[in-house]
């Protein structure tokens, strides 16, 4: 969608768009306009379907969002697309399951990281996020009741109480799909095609013999992984593709491996109704492989210090990178307990922001009846009762002392950006009030420990506020900035003096 907004008449872009959950086309209907009759040829797809608005229910929502692309940050382009009119968010979930969440997730994170550290446009997102190479884990639920197929790739870093591996038989000798290249000797490659063994002599025969132990290596190492990811059960199990006259098994495959390591455990072939015959061990134990005796070895001599070691670190360049004030201390305040529980604070958390954030306006009963869809659709944690969290939010908004941060000239979730001294800040403050002669920011904790006083207030705290302080009265010369935290356990609205926060400006 990015890309389409950046160049409407890029048809591929257009093209990928039509048929996704986004708009819903089949290829069949993107086949029909793929190909336009007489008084249309030389157009792009997107004008073809501008003309005469043949499509009003495609080409409206996609206008609206051409227009808006000049006057709109990263983030809130893309929650427009999922949120708004559109509903991509509904549309992909439709579509591809409740696992896609996680991805759309993530690329808001992504959006917001990049506002946050490098500002930009639409245009330097995407140059960003295409340079970049993006794996994400899905953490498993342990109550999710769910058999997930994946590959050994996948599968790193994940763990589950019983694994079944089942491919020990896969030969690596089998793989058509290898591509080779020839380096050369200025450092460039030369990409080849697949050489038959006729012709893999001199410089072909060595590097079709590197990639071959190269494939081999990573074939190994994929082995090593896929036993580590059971807690409490692994079972390793295959079949022979097309076994040979003798019934060997492919020499390179898992299964010899494993079939030592077993051996080496002392287990043996059993009988067993279902696969004939099974190797089982249980408990703790060790395999141990019978090598040759160790080798002395010389230790190896110490090179000489090189002078750089003792030498003073360099000078920072100034100014140096975008600082943002929520990630000054590398520590949290408040309480940490311990694993399920801090997840779920994390959780409670992370929805009692995403509820502030949809609520702001005159109409806060209407706003509060769709946080409450809201919540209700995407509150995943079942020990989080939606009850109190609205009851929560209800006792902050009514609060006539706080209701400027929640009517007409509040604002949710502002980006802040400016140099102050020798800092670059770049930053977002949960809520602010733009008044004539004076600005108020305010910032949500949402943890169950609240100071007595601002005195009393985490260095982080008071280090966050200070920045956000600051970056306001460069952005808003001659007005007042006032500077608030508000704690939502209690409620409890803790304003911050100039006092409070002078030790903790940015120089």
């Amino acid at each position: 969608m990015i890309r389409f907004v950046l160049q409407p008449d890029d048809d591929l872009s257009l093209a990928s768009i039509l048929v996704s959950p986004l708009i819903g086309w089949s290829q069949n209907q993107l086949l029909n306009h793929g190909y336009r009759g007489p008084g249309h040829k030389g157009k792009s797809l997107w004008q073809y379907l501008k003309s005469g608005e043949k499509h009003p229910d495609v080409t409206a929502p996609l206008s609206g969002l051409l227009a808006a692309t000049d006057f709109t940050g990263i983030y809130p382009f893309l929650e427009e697309i999922l949120s708004g009119p559109m509903q991509g968010r509904r549309k992909f979930i439709a579509r591809m399951g409740e696992e896609v969440r996680v991805p759309l997730d993530e690329i808001l994170n992504a959006a917001i990281e990049f506002e946050q550290r490098r500002g930009g446009t639409l245009q330097s997102f995407l140059a960003w996020f295409e340079r970049g190479d993006t794996e994400i884990k899905r953490e498993g639920l342990s109550s999710s009741n769910e058999v997930r197929v994946m590959t050994v790739h996948g599968a790193k870093g994940l763990q589950a109480p019983v694994v079944i591996m089942a491919d020990i038989l896969s030969d690596p000798d089998r793989n058509n799909e290898r591509d080779y290249t020839l380096d050369l000797a200025d450092g460039g490659k030369i990409p080849l095609l697949p050489v038959s063994k006729e012709f893999q002599s001199g410089r072909l025969g060595e590097t079709v013999e590197k990639k071959l132990k190269a494939d081999l290596a990573e074939h190994h190492r994929l082995l090593y992984v896929a036993i580590t990811r059971a807690e409490e059960r692994l079972v390793m199990a295959g079949a022979i593709r097309a076994p040979n006259k003798d019934g060997s098994y492919p020499e390179n495959s898992w299964y010899p491996l494993l079939l030592r390591a077993m051996e080496n455990m002392g287990c043996c072939w059993q009988e067993e109704p279902v696969f004939g015959q099974v190797m089982r061990f249980s408990g703790t134990g060790q395999a141990y492989i019978k090598t040759q005796k160790e080798k002395d070895f010389k230790k190896a001599a110490f090179a000489e210090i090189p002078a750089w070691l003792s030498a003073p670190a360099p000078a920072e360049e100034k100014p140096p990178r975008p600082l943002a004030p929520s990630h000054l201390d590398d520590d949290d305040y408040g309480e940490a307990p311990a694993g399920v529980g801090a997840k779920r604070a994390a959780e409670k958390g992370r929805l009692i922001h995403a509820l502030f954030e949809r609520i702001i306006g005159t109409d806060l009963d209407a706003t509060l009846q769709k946080a409450q869809i809201w919540l209700e659709r995407n509150n995943r944690d079942s020990s989080i009762d939606n009850g109190e969290l609205l009851h929560m939010i209800r006792r902050i908004i009514d609060n006539p002392e706080w209701q400027d941060f929640f009517g007409r000239d509040a604002r949710a979730e502002i980006p802040l950006a400016a140099v102050v001294g020798e800092t670059v800040i770049s930053g977002r403050v949960d809520r602010m009030h733009i008044g004539a002669n004076k600005v108020r920011i305010l910032d949500f904790k949402t943890g169950r420990a609240i100071p007595a006083s601002p005195e009393a207030l985490p260095r982080a705290y008071l280090r966050q506020m200070a920045h956000y302080h600051a970056a306001a009265e460069k952005i808003f010369p001659g007005r007042t900035v006032e500077s608030c935290l508000l704690f939502t356990h209690g409620p409890v609205m803790m304003p911050l003096e100039e006092s409070v926060l002078a030790p903790h400006r940015p120089v």
